[in-house]
């Protein structure tokens, strides 16, 4: 607060100036000073110390205070006190960038089981190990609509990332769509470049529970690209784990798995063994309005085999799911007599629709009165 208009009104009220600058401890020349408006020294230093502290802060981006800019003029043989630089700081809407506190984002689940470090902290570059060994980070990015999230997984060898996710929370999905991401790419590359290591890959996947590939979507197609890029070895490698017992992978392939591959393969694997023949019909397709080729093959070579039978009877039973329980019987029934009434059908599939057909009636009689009994009650 400037006290020249105390001693201004002292003056015009005929009182003593000198003692008036005396008890307030302004001297008499900076107020005469002041009343002709010029500044006085003190306003000068400060006025040239204002532009070098501007310039400071500018030079720093914005980032120093007032104990930076003060340790700058010192190093330029300023010296002034910390207090001075802090008041000409605020005059002029100066100020630095303090650090934001911490704040934990990444909160563990305490019932959560604790992973095993697989690499064991080893992220040493090893150019024979590409796609071996994969580690995962998540960062935070300020954007104007608030922070975004970015999950990567990155491949220790050549350092790319390949697969990243983005999001707008850390949640565990953010880390799974990482991963998801980056598993399709490099199963895309593998299909181009090593199609049988992608479906060994992708059927211990199947076996083991953790991929199903029942439905559409894209791994159902990338095993598909895999079976059909890798020929008669991903065949041989298929059915040998169904002989070791895979049920996950007969279930999942029920009904098309044999349509991937040439009928010539499949006919010279299978030869004359009814295991194999069976082991076939369980994954073969019966088809819709004829017989499937794999199907009528096996009920032509192996019609005394019941096994081969009820195993394609299964597959036939497993491919109708629309309407109720009596329809669909009635519209399977419908599609054998027409197998039965094709004249080129062979006697071996004639037989089997017959036998087919009278196991559907009564399962077809037994819904009706079940529906009835609904209907009424």
């Amino acid at each position: 607060m400037s006290v020249y208009p105390f001693i201004e009104a002292e003056k015009q009220g005929r009182r003593n100036v000198k003692r008036a600058c005396e008890l307030l401890k302004v001297s008499r020349t900076a107020y005469y000073a002041a009343r002709d408006g010029q500044p006085s020294d003190r306003d000068r230093q400060d006025a040239e110390l204002i532009i070098r502290i501007a310039a400071g802060h500018k030079r720093s981006k914005g980032r120093y205070g007032a104990p930076r800019i003060h340790a700058e003029l010192r190093g330029q043989g300023r010296r002034h006190s910390r207090k001075r630089v802090a008041r000409l700081m605020r005059q002029a809407g100066l100020a630095g960038r303090a650090p934001r506190r911490w704040k934990k984002t990444t909160i563990p689940d305490p019932a959560a089981a604790a992973r095993a470090d697989a690499i064991r902290r080893d992220f040493t570059a090893d150019a024979s190990k590409i796609n071996q060994r994969w580690c995962g980070d998540i960062t935070y990015i300020a954007t104007w609509e608030g922070w975004l999230y970015l999950a990567t997984v990155i491949d220790i060898a050549s350092r790319r990332v390949v697969g990243f996710a983005l999001a707008g929370h850390l949640r565990t999905e953010l880390v799974a769509d990482a991963q998801s991401w980056d598993w399709a790419q490099l199963a895309k590359r593998q299909l181009e470049r090593r199609p049988l290591e992608l479906l060994q890959s992708i059927l211990q996947l199947i076996d083991a529970g953790a991929m199903q590939i029942f439905g559409p979507g894209e791994e159902r197609e990338l095993l598909e690209g895999a079976l059909r890029s890798s020929g008669a070895p991903g065949w041989d490698l298929v059915m040998s784990m169904l002989e070791a017992g895979s049920w996950r992978i007969q279930m999942d392939g029920r009904g098309w798995l044999t349509s991937l591959f040439p009928a010539e393969l499949v006919t010279e694997w299978i030869g004359t063994d009814k295991e194999r023949a069976k082991l076939v019909a369980s994954i073969a397709q019966t088809g819709d309005d004829e017989p499937d080729p794999m199907a009528r093959y096996l009920l032509e070579h192996f019609e005394d085999e019941k096994r081969v039978a009820s195993s394609l009877a299964g597959t036939f039973f497993s491919g109708f799911w629309w309407g109720s329980e009596s329809d669909r019987l009635a519209t399977q029934i419908a599609q054998l007599r027409r197998w039965i009434e094709a004249p080129s059908e062979p006697e071996g599939v004639k037989r089997w629709a017959r036998e087919m057909i009278q196991s559907l009636e009564r399962q077809r009689s037994d819904a009706l009165q079940r529906e009835a009994e609904e209907d009424f009650s």
